[in-house]
């Protein structure tokens, strides 16, 4: 009888699994990683971007503003050319000897003066002297007049000024014209501001037709009272002395 021998069992390097496996580990391992991304850097960048936009929106908002006070001067400019410290009624001192009518306007009652000559004449009175004091004062006074400061462009606070439309409210409109028939100015007044100091600051409220700034100037207007009281009355003053007899 054959003696048995036990089974050697061999195994092959190449063909262990398990140790194929295992290197490929090893090699992954010690392969070199790739580099990592560089969040502070793009952060950095995007820092960078958004600080360029909030300069850019800050120097647009910066123009803009600029543009917009810009054109609210010019604006402003133009509702309201006159300026405080000019002529209410530029070049009229070098037009006083060339009028030939003079109309105040107050609701119903107008009162119209004609240059007859070398005097002034109240129309509606039959062309019967004017007071040549008082209506000189007008003119002087009107020529004379002063922009101080500007007052409201709200047409509904103009009766607080007594600056309302002449036809139906308080103010006087005040019209010069020519030999012509030409307008050489023309002035709405309101309610007088005098001086209780006594140092001559008469002040009067004004304003030109069709536009809507009201201003306070300096100066003495006085277009109040009835026809009547643009008389001449010197003509009735006479002495008693130089009367020699009266007839009724």
């Amino acid at each position: 009888m054959a003696e048995s021998h036990p089974r050697i069992l061999r195994y092959s390097a190449g063909a262990d699994p398990g140790r194929g496996r295992g290197d490929a580990a090893r090699r992954a391992a010690l392969a070199p990683s790739p580099p990592p991304s560089d969040p502070a850097g793009a952060g950095v960048r995007a820092s960078g971007m958004r600080n360029r936009g909030f300069t850019l929106l800050l120097a647009a908002t910066v123009v803009l503003v600029a543009v917009a006070i810009y054109a609210l001067a010019i604006g402003e400019r133009a509702a309201s050319p006159a300026l405080a410290g000019e002529r209410a009624l530029p070049g009229l001192a070098a037009k006083l000897g060339e009028l030939a009518w003079v109309r105040l306007s107050h609701g119903t009652t107008k009162i119209d003066f004609a240059a007859i000559g070398t005097r002034w004449a109240v129309v509606e009175k039959g062309n019967y002297p004017a007071a040549p004091g008082k209506l000189r004062q007008l003119l002087l006074g009107l020529a004379d007049l002063t922009l101080i400061e500007p007052k409201t462009e709200r047409p509904d606070l103009f009766a607080r000024l007594d600056l309302d439309d002449p036809a139906n409210g308080k103010s006087t409109d005040v019209k010069l014209n020519d030999r012509t028939g030409q307008t050489v100015a023309e002035l709405i007044v309101g309610r007088r501001r005098t001086d209780r100091l006594g140092t001559g600051n008469d002040a009067v409220y004004v304003r030109k037709p069709g536009n809507d700034r009201a201003w306070l100037a300096r100066g003495s207007l006085d277009v109040s009272g009835e026809v009547i009281d643009w008389l001449d009355r010197r003509i009735l003053d006479i002495p008693t002395v130089r009367i020699a007899s009266v007839k009724l």
